[in-house]
């Protein structure tokens, strides 16, 4: 497993515009460059300015096209990649205001860069089925307020437990990475 690096040294890692694209390049282009607009895997040319031009299509573009980062402007890419590990090293999540202060842009910017990382990092694999997979854990859950806390009015007076209560049943994926999901079924009963 790679060692995480700390916030400082992540945002000296990719303090430029030139290392995020460089950074992006690998990423990208694993299996050898190729053009977004045609997809040939013919020449592509690195330009001065941070674009690529095919020499197939004759068309120029940026390391960012297609991508989540697309309709940002190329000097904003440090601040996506300071946004991203933010967002993902923060276990509840961060707000947009906090992350405008911490990444010197407006709130609504901020907002923006939220959901277009959560939304990316939110996707699954195309090939995802569905199904939840291997060792699966299952369990059910009551939820619902106490009917001493209920007004009279809205108090059942058929006992306590789970009496009035909506019934949640989760699926989880056994390991740290597994996928979990909960829905509301209409009782506890072995058929349902």
């Amino acid at each position: 497993m790679a060692k995480q690096l700390s916030f400082v040294a992540f945002t000296q890692k990719f303090a430029t515009p030139e290392a995020c694209i460089l950074h992006l390049e690998k990423i990208r282009f694993k299996d050898g460059a190729y053009c977004p607009h045609c997809g040939s895997m013919g020449k592509i040319y690195r330009r001065s300015d941070l674009a690529y031009r095919c020499s197939d299509c004759g068309r120029n573009f940026h390391m960012i096209y297609g991508t989540m980062f697309g309709a940002s402007k190329i000097k904003m890419l440090p601040k996506w990649f300071a946004a991203i590990w933010i967002e993902t090293n923060h276990s509840k999540g961060i707000s947009s205001v906090q992350l405008a202060k911490m990444i010197g842009t407006t709130q609504k910017t901020a907002w923006f860069m939220l959901q277009r990382i959560r939304n990316a990092f939110g996707n699954k694999d195309d090939d995802d089925d569905g199904f939840l997979s291997g060792i699966v854990e299952i369990d059910e859950t009551y939820i619902g307020g106490k009917e001493k806390n209920k007004h009279k009015s809205k108090k059942l007076n058929a006992g306590r437990g789970t009496v009035g209560k909506s019934v949640a049943f989760g699926m989880r994926e056994k390991g740290e990475d597994g996928e979990a999901m909960a829905v509301h079924v209409q009782d506890a009963k072995g058929a349902t």
